[in-house]
């Protein structure tokens, strides 16, 4: 993996270095080192035949999407500024989307990760943890990710709410707009693209073998 992303990082690294501030750099670095913690506790626990619990497979889960959120301020040329980034409201509306986004996921993949025998889904952790049925575990998930979708919902559409408004300086409020603009904009499209692509599809070729591993 590592020789995969070294060079897919490094040129991305070369082409949003001049647009960015150190300290979107170090975030940014930061996100991207844990993202390949996880990953390496991930194949520890396949080499080991361990299922991790509900609460640490979601912890660790929600750092694969953080590196894709920072991107948005590129798109967007603002950097949230660091006493905005570092408020709990603010924390849990890039965590509601992360949750809601990467739990979806996990729906949409549980049949093919069932067949790679990969443990590292929380529909498969919740039948794991809770000895449920996969219908029982399923319908779970999908009320868990929709209690994410509910909070980002909210969250996005009040924040920044009246007090934190008042407080900030007035030419910040554009571009905030249009950084949670981005937010729900990834929440829908990556809604649609599951739709369309063949990532998650059981009869593929490298899932129907069983070889236990699958190049995405």
């Amino acid at each position: 993996m590592i020789t995969a992303f070294r060079p897919a990082f490094a040129d991305l690294w070369r082409r949003t270095r001049p647009y960015v501030s150190d300290t979107w750099r170090t975030r940014f670095a930061g996100h991207i080192g844990a993202f390949f913690d996880t990953c390496a506790w991930e194949a520890e626990n396949r080499l080991t035949g361990r299922t991790p619990e509900p609460a640490e497979y979601i912890a660790m889960r929600g750092r694969a999407l953080m590196p894709y959120l920072d991107l948005i301020e590129v798109t967007t040329h603002f950097e949230i500024p660091p006493e905005i980034y570092r408020l709990p409201v603010f924390t849990e509306l890039n965590q509601s989307l992360s949750d809601a986004d990467l739990w979806t996921n996990d729906l949409f993949s549980c049949e093919k990760e069932a067949l790679l025998g990969d443990p590292h889904n929380l529909v498969a952790v919740h039948r794991h943890a809770h000895g449920t049925g996969l219908q029982a575990a399923v319908d779970a998930v999908g009320e868990m990710v929709q209690d994410r979708v509910t909070t980002f919902t909210g969250l996005s559409r009040t924040f920044p709410d009246a007090a934190l408004r008042d407080s900030l300086d007035p030419s910040l409020l554009a571009p905030l707009a249009r950084h949670v603009t981005g937010l729900r904009s990834w929440l829908t499209g990556q809604l649609q693209w599951r739709y369309e692509t063949r990532r998650f599809d059981p009869t593929r070729p490298e899932v129907t073998s069983a070889a236990g591993a699958t190049p995405l």
